[in-house]
């Protein structure tokens, strides 16, 4: 497994959301859905995973260096926000 860092940005998040720690770098390893964002250019992972007592989706957008995996940020998403950036385009499958 590569060596994943987080930005100060995400260690935030996590902090003000109540997320654990160790939740994005889960979500990236055993993603369900993989996608580039045409708009940022991060590459997005989703995965279902147990946050609040109940099973949500979650994203973890990151970057792809030399060396590293750069976690960006993570949150909770809902099917229909997914669809609708596949549909409109700004998503794009990545097929593994």
């Amino acid at each position: 497994m590569a060596v994943v860092r987080y930005t100060d940005h995400l260690k935030l998040r996590l902090k003000l959301r109540g997320i654990p720690d160790e939740l994005p770098r889960k979500i990236y390893e055993r993603a369900e859905s993989k996608f580039i964002d045409s708009t940022t250019g991060h590459n997005i992972a989703i995965a279902t995973t147990l946050y609040r007592r109940k099973k949500r989706l979650f994203l973890v957008a990151y970057d792809v260096k030399n060396d590293f995996i750069l976690m960006v940020t993570a949150h909770p998403i809902s099917k229909e926000q997914i669809d609708s950036r596949v549909r409109s385009e700004r998503w794009m499958k990545v097929e593994e």
